[in-house]
C-alpha cells in the first residue's frame, strides 16, 4: 500500500467488531474518544472535556490571537490554522470574534488564491469604521448599515453558510437563525473550496472556531479500509 502522509487527527479508524443490538457499543459510535454505556434506550456516549453533542462529534475550540499590522486580512497566514487542525467546512462555518471593527471572512472558489477578487467571496463584517457588512464577488456586493456587531471587551458569536445560490451571515451559533445579511448568484454561486479569516485596518483580534465532524467522522469507508480526509472530501484506502 502506498504510504499516505497525512495528520494522525485527521484518520478515523473504526473496526465493525460484530455490532448487533444487544451489544450496540462494539461498533464504537462514540467520537473523540467518548465512552459508550449501553442503556435501555439504546446507548448513551459521555464525552471528555470540551466535546458535546449526541455521539461527542462537536467540541475543541481552535483559538487565534491576530494582532494586525496591515491595512488588509492576510487570510494566507491563517487558512492554515484551521485545515492544520481538520477543520473542513462543508456548507456553514461558525465563529466567535473579539475586534473593535473589521472581521473578514474569505470563501475561497480555488485553495491557494487568498485575495478580494473575481475568483473568491469576501464577508467584510463590521467595516467602514464599524458600520457596515458587506458581502462582495466580481464586482457586485450585498451590504448592510448595522452598528455595534462587535465589540473589542466580549466574544460575538456569527455563523457563515452557503448552498448552492445563497451566501448568508447571522449572529449567534445557530446557523439559520438570526440572519442580517445575504448574497445570492443565479444560476449558482461558484464552488466554494476553502475558508479563512483576518482582520483588517490595523486591528487585533481573537478569534475561535468550534471544531467539528470531518468527513471520517462518520465512517465513511468499510471496516478494512483506512479514511484519509482531505478538503471537502475524503480517501478510502485499503489497509
Amino acid at each position: 500500500m502506498d504510504k499516505v502522509h497525512v495528520l494522525s487527527l485527521c484518520i478515523f479508524l473504526v473496526y465493525m467488531t460484530g455490532a448487533s443490538g444487544t451489544d450496540l457499543c462494539s461498533s464504537y459510535p462514540c467520537l473523540n474518544s467518548g465512552t459508550c454505556t449501553e442503556d435501555n434506550n439504546g446507548y448513551v456516549c459521555e464525552c471528555r472535556n470540551g466535546y458535546s453533542g449526541e455521539h461527542c462529534e462537536d467540541g475543541g475550540i481552535i483559538e487565534v490571537e491576530e494582532g494586525s499590522s496591515n491595512e488588509r486580512a492576510q487570510f494566507e497566514t491563517n487558512q492554515p490554522k484551521l485545515y492544520n487542525q481538520c477543520l473542513r467546512p462543508l456548507n456553514n462555518l461558525k465563529f466567535s470574534v473579539r475586534t473593535e471593527r473589521d472581521a473578514h471572512i474569505l470563501l475561497q472558489t480555488t485553495t491557494d488564491v487568498f485575495e478580494t477578487s473575481d475568483d473568491n467571496y469576501v464577508i467584510y463584517i463590521a467595516g467602514w469604521g464599524g458600520s457596515r457588512t458587506e458581502i462582495y464577488h466580481s464586482g457586485r456586493s450585498e451590504r448592510v448599515d448595522i452598528e455595534g456587531l462587535l465589540s473589542d471587551y466580549e466574544f460575538r458569536d456569527f455563523w457563515v453558510s452557503w448552498n448552492k445560490t445563497t451566501i448568508a451571515v447571522g449572529r449567534g451559533n445557530v446557523v439559520g437563525t438570526d440572519g442580517f445579511i445575504s448574497f445570492t448568484e443565479t444560476p449558482s454561486l461558484m464552488e466554494i473550496k476553502g475558508v479563512s479569516f483576518g482582520t483588517a485596518w490595523y486591528t487585533d483580534a481573537s478569534w475561535r472556531f468550534p471544531k467539528g465532524l470531518n468527513e471520517c467522522d462518520v465512517n465513511p469507508c468499510s471496516h478494512c479500509e483506512v479514511c484519509v480526509d482531505g478538503i471537502n472530501k475524503y480517501t478510502c484506502v485499503e489497509n
